[in-house]
């Protein structure tokens, strides 16, 4: 009905194919008596769908294709048997490129030492020992410079080219121009305080814009991103509104 919180029933068999393949997947490994000796990650690559109102995922603002929480905060579960505790949470902000560090602690592989000196991802093995364990400080990018294209819909937040920074509580984010009269802005909140990003504070702490604007720039020129040109990148491409 209208009044649920969820209606779409291809999506909703679609979650329940998943649920399936996932434990097919886990009943494979118990009938083959490896289940005590395999790890199990399960995450996702960006939040629901929301545009054409599949899904919610409140308290979180958006989903899918959106640079706020609803779209880059997803689940990540871990089965490590015999380390990870059943049940266990942990609320430390991790992302994906942890995961290559981390598999490689897990099975006490070296990896290649070339590639290996310039990894971005820290090792989550402490945190899945334990849980309340710290990870050391460090700030998290996204960076996206091309618009989406391969969905039929307007130029709004979902498909802006926009880069963020997340520091501490604090997370900034720096919409660029865009064509057909999209202007330049940015929006600053503080998660602790506003999970679901509804207080832009820019323009009442300039002072922390201009810090995590700092840090932008030298995770830029750290990463060598090319700066951003509306020209350059969209040339006389008109988008609608």
């Amino acid at each position: 009905t209208k009044e649920t919180r969820h209606n779409n029933a291809e999506y909703a068999g679609l979650v329940e194919h998943l649920d399936d393949a996932v434990g097919k997947v886990m009943g494979a490994l118990e009938e083959n008596g490896i289940a005590d000796n395999t790890i199990i990650i399960f995450t996702s690559d960006n939040g629901g769908e929301v545009f054409y109102n599949i899904t919610k995922n409140d308290p979180l603002r958006e989903g899918k294709g959106f640079s706020y929480e609803g779209g880059v905060r997803v689940p990540m579960i871990v089965k490590w048997p015999g380390v990870t505790r059943p049940g266990s949470t942990c609320d430390q902000r991790v992302i994906g490129f942890d995961i290559y560090p981390t598999l490689l602690t897990m099975a006490g592989a070296e990896g290649d030492p070339g590639h290996n000196r310039e990894l971005d991802g820290y090792d989550l093995t402490p945190l899945l020992r334990d849980p309340g364990h710290a990870l050391p400080d460090r700030d998290l990018h996204f960076l996206r410079y091309l618009s989406m294209v391969h969905f039929k819909m307007p130029v709004i937040h979902r498909n802006r080219c926009v880069e963020t920074v997340i520091k501490g509580d604090w997370k900034l984010m720096e919409f660029f121009e865009m064509p057909g009269g999209l202007e330049h802005f940015y929006e600053l909140y503080n998660l602790k305080e506003d999970l679901s990003e509804s207080n832009n504070l820019a323009d009442l702490h300039p002072e922390k814009v201009r810090e995590l604007k700092a840090s932008m720039k030298k995770w830029r020129e750290a990463v060598d991103a090319p700066p951003y040109d509306k020209e350059k990148f969209y040339g006389h491409i008109k988008l609608d509104k």
